[in-house]
This record gives C-alpha cells, structure tokens and sequence, in this order.
C-alpha cells in the first residue's frame, strides 16, 4: 500500500494493522519525516515499511520507475490545496497502480474530486466537511 502526504502515518499505520503485507509512505516535511520515522521503528514495523522524502508528483514518479506496483493508495493531502490533482495526475502517469487497485481520497468538501482517466470513482461518504472518496483504477467513469 502507498501513503501518499503520510504525516505522522496513521493511515498507513491503520491499513498495516489490517493486513497490509508493506507499506510505503511519503511525506515532504522534514519535521514530520522524523515523527514517522519514529512511529514505524516504536511500533516494530519499519522492516516492512519504506518512507519516501519529497514532493508527492516526484516521489510517485520515482517509484514508477523503480516498476513499484499498489493495490492500495491513501491520498490525505493538505485541504484548499490543488494536491488531490497533482497526485492523481502523478498515480496515471506513472503507472503505479495494479489492476483494480483501490484509490481514497480525503478532501473538504468544498474542493471538487480530481478527474483521472484510468480510475473510476466507487462511492463518497461525507463527514462534517470532509468527503471521503473510493476510487477504481482500471476502469473510467
């Protein structure tokens, strides 16, 4: 699975939890690389675990290049921010996602969902102002 603005990790660290096999994160701010270096070497998970410093269009790249492959991707980018493009843009260039791999995206609500060809919204949930959206890749709308 892929952790795309990871923070602290806890998504990741959640979707780990629940049976991901491994788990890449990344994140670009420094401070917080530290914080989530930390969480996976506390919870003994950082052997299955590879953390990815920089810009999230960059990284993603780089990983498609290393022919990296995911099922799942964790988008939870900065809110009023154009990054849910950026990192669907990045996720079908690249090539990274497996057939049928699954995409979710936490946004404000007040911000449209990115349109990708090659992924296919799946359902939203709404909470407070904050939607919650699955994606297919392979498929599109």
């Amino acid at each position: 699975m892929l952790d795309l603005y990871a923070g602290s990790g806890a998504l990741g660290i959640e979707a780990i939890s629940r049976g991901a096999v491994e788990a890449t994160f990344v994140e670009q701010e420094a401070r917080t690389l530290g914080v989530l270096r930390a969480n996976l070497a506390e919870l003994g998970i950082d052997s299955i675990a590879s953390v990815v410093a920089g810009d999230v269009p960059v990284a993603v790249r780089r990983l498609g290049r290393a022919e990296e492959r995911f099922d799942l991707v964790l988008i939870d980018p900065p809110y009023a921010s154009e990054e849910p493009a950026r990192a669907f843009e990045a996720l079908i260039a690249s090539a990274i996602l497996a057939p049928g791999a699954m995409v979710v995206l936490e946004r404000d609500r007040r911000h449209p969902s990115p349109h990708a060809e090659g992924l296919s919204a799946h359902d939203e949930r709404r909470y407070g102002d904050t939607d919650v959206s699955r994606f297919i890749a392979g498929q599109t709308d």
